[in-house]
């Protein structure tokens, strides 16, 4: 066993009040920092009900195929993959995804509940080592992402096709200037 010296070989006993000793051959009790109690736990866990922001991002859940367009300063394009999951207890949406173009980072994003706007924040995190947060909307087909930062702003816009299987995308960039530009379009197809 992990607390004995190699040599030994253990067995185990149960005292009359519950307590699982480990035993050596010949009767030699375990260290006392190796015994392991048990206890029974009756505890009842409360679910309360989940943040009304969180109700309509069942629409996202799944499999996605992602179709890249260039960005503004950059001939590339390519495609990918997106996925989201509820985390057990449905209180976080776990968003991952991959790309062709290495112009394109990996990454995965959590989303939640922000309690400070009453709203949604997404959590973003990718392979180049970057983190941010954006502020986040889901409401009549309308998928909106945002951040202010000090070195640019950024904001997407994706609409869901009628039969929710289709996202098409665009995000937006602004600099010192604070005026909106084009950045690249992002499509989303539903696989699964």
């Amino acid at each position: 066993m992990w607390w004995m010296p190699t040599t030994y070989q253990s067995t185990t006993s149960v005292s009359a009040i519950g307590r699982l000793r480990r035993t050596a051959p010949g009767g030699m009790q375990a260290p006392r920092s190796a015994t392991i109690r048990r206890r029974r736990r009756d505890a009842t866990i409360e679910q309360d009900t989940p943040h009304p922001a969180l109700a309509g991002l069942d629409a996202l859940v799944g499999e996605w195929t992602i179709g890249l367009g260039a960005p503004a300063d950059q001939s590339a394009a390519g495609g990918g993959w997106v996925s989201f999951a509820w985390l057990s207890g449905g209180r976080f949406l776990i968003q991952r995804w991959g790309s062709e173009a290495p112009e394109f980072p990996d990454g995965i994003a959590v989303i939640g509940a922000d309690p400070a706007s009453g709203g949604l924040a997404q959590h973003y995190f990718d392979s180049r080592g970057v983190q941010r947060v954006y502020g986040m909307s889901l409401a009549g087909g309308v998928w909106r992402l945002w951040r202010d930062g000090e070195d640019f702003s950024q904001r997407f816009t994706g609409t869901f096709g009628d039969d929710g299987t289709t996202i098409a995308g665009t995000w937006e960039k602004a600099g010192d200037s604070g005026a909106w530009e084009h950045d690249f379009d992002m499509s989303y197809v539903k696989s699964r």
